[in-house]
């Protein structure tokens, strides 16, 4: 136990260095962590395809690069179920999907998850005093979504030799459920299971995670795994694939 003239020694002596580091690195820590949320958390701009050609950039832009997003449509998916049948069946020459059909592909095999059914109201509990009111429940928090994309849906656009996945993810935080917007732009690449997605960018909300090493591959690991639903059929015609070229605004994917 310390003396009353070692801690008046400590008190003249001030913090010592190894004190000051580890107060210096906490604060850097948590830095970093509020930075991060803030990202996270920052809605994103959603811009339609006119509204991203006409945009002019502005001086605030070139200096700060605002996150944006833009939804691939779901028009001109009429024919998805044809192609379906021919890429599970192994079709000559590879098989073309555009973006609309991808969308409504994934539509019909990941659907969106339907909204909780509203509890039922309940019964009035029988008390010895009956002027007492029963407990009303209190109204469930909606769900705060950083962009215009439900969540549970997955959204393509294919543009400029770039294939765009987009999904709301589901963050519980304090007992809010948050929705950020998960953006991820890139091409495929051979993997250990055949042709894999591989990102180059990869936005949580207004998070960079491509910036940081590992980060993008682990999460995108996370988030196939959590799909649930995928026929066994195109999943033996995917890992018998040769190649994934993206043409223009479409998607061909090619036999060996």
């Amino acid at each position: 136990m310390a003396t009353s003239s070692e801690k008046l020694a400590r008190e003249l002596r001030g913090p010592g260095l190894v004190e000051i580091i580890f107060s210096v690195v906490l604060s850097l820590l948590l830095g970093v962590v509020l930075g991060a949320a803030h990202l996270v958390f920052k809605p994103v701009e959603k811009k339609t395809e006119k509204e991203l050609a006409s945009a002019q950039p502005a001086m605030a832009s070139l200096l700060y690069r605002s996150v944006q997003f833009v939804e691939g449509t779901n028009a001109g998916g009429a024919d998805w179920r044809t192609k379906q049948q021919a890429f599970v069946s192994g079709t000559p020459g590879g098989i073309t999907f555009s973006e609309g059909e991808l969308n409504t592909l994934i539509a019909t095999l990941v659907p969106p998850p339907k909204p909780a059914a509203p509890p039922a109201p309940a019964a009035p509990a029988k008390s010895a005093a009956p002027a007492e009111k029963a407990k009303e429940p209190k109204p469930a928090v909606p769900a705060f979504t950083a962009a215009q994309l439900a969540p549970g849906v997955i959204n393509f656009r294919v543009r400029d030799g770039v294939l765009q996945a987009a999904t709301a993810g589901s963050v519980n935080y304090a007992g809010l459920e948050i929705a950020p917007l998960v953006q991820m732009r890139g091409g495929f690449a051979k993997g250990a299971d055949g042709l894999v997605f591989q990102p180059t960018e990869f936005y949580i909300g207004s998070l960079p995670a491509h910036k940081i090493p590992g980060l993008p591959a682990w999460l995108l690991n996370k988030m196939l795994a959590a799909q649930k639903g995928m026929p066994e059929d195109l999943k033996t015609a995917w890992q018998k694939l040769g190649s994934i070229t993206i043409e223009g605004d479409a998607l061909r994917l090619s036999p060996p």
